[in-house]
């Protein structure tokens, strides 16, 4: 069931003639260019964790995709009211912690994804949507990465795609880093805010 509300433009607020007659025409036919099936978080496409990092994992594409209204602003990624989205799942891992990236393919015309970790506290795609984190740039080239620990073990999450310039197929994967036998796993973060400069870092 589809509802449609119809008002006065604030704009004509002042105008003489606030409110009067209109037209309204409902047309049912055949759609030439459906949005994809995970244009909406309910019917959101679930990732196999492993997919290899970069270059493998899942295809995707934002062409003809929506735009879901109340989701809270991923604030990254030239993200605004008129993006196209599109939605995925992964169940977190055992360590609570994740290797995800977005890349744009081969094919001409190809995407250059940004994305947007949300979580809903276990609650399933009914439940209240929270930003965990947002990327566009982070990973090799101009490739979106988000390297997340902290997830709750055996929680559903979910990852919010869109394209920062033309809409079109990309690439996306999710894994659980694993170290090599007898080696520990570490994970530093090391941002930089504001200003022109550089930054550099060594672990020994």
């Amino acid at each position: 069931t589809l509802y449609i509300r119809v008002h006065s433009a604030r704009k004509f607020q002042n105008f003489a003639r606030i409110y009067g007659q209109l037209r309204f025409k409902w047309v049912v036919g055949v759609v030439s260019n459906p949005p994809p099936v995970n244009s909406q978080p309910c019917s959101a496409t679930p990732l196999t964790l492993g997919a290899p990092c970069p270059g493998g994992g899942t295809a995707g594409t934002t062409e003809f995709a929506c735009n879901i209204p109340g989701m809270p602003d991923p604030a990254c990624g030239g993200f605004s009211g008129s993006a196209q989205d599109v939605w995925y799942t992964f169940t977190a891992p055992a360590t609570g912690t994740v290797f995800i990236e977005g890349a744009p393919t081969a094919a001409p015309g190809a995407a250059n994804p940004a994305m947007a970790l949300y979580s809903t506290g276990g609650n399933g795609c009914n439940g209240r949507f929270t930003l965990v984190e947002c990327d566009a740039a982070e990973g090799a080239g101009t490739d979106a990465r988000i390297i997340r620990s902290g997830l709750v073990p055996g929680q559903t999450y979910y990852l919010r795609v869109w394209s920062e310039a033309t809409n079109g197929p990309f690439t996306i994967c999710v894994r659980e880093p694993v170290p090599a036998a007898s080696h520990c796993y570490y994970l530093i973060d090391l941002g930089y805010v504001g200003g022109p400069g550089s930054h550099s870092m060594n672990v020994s």
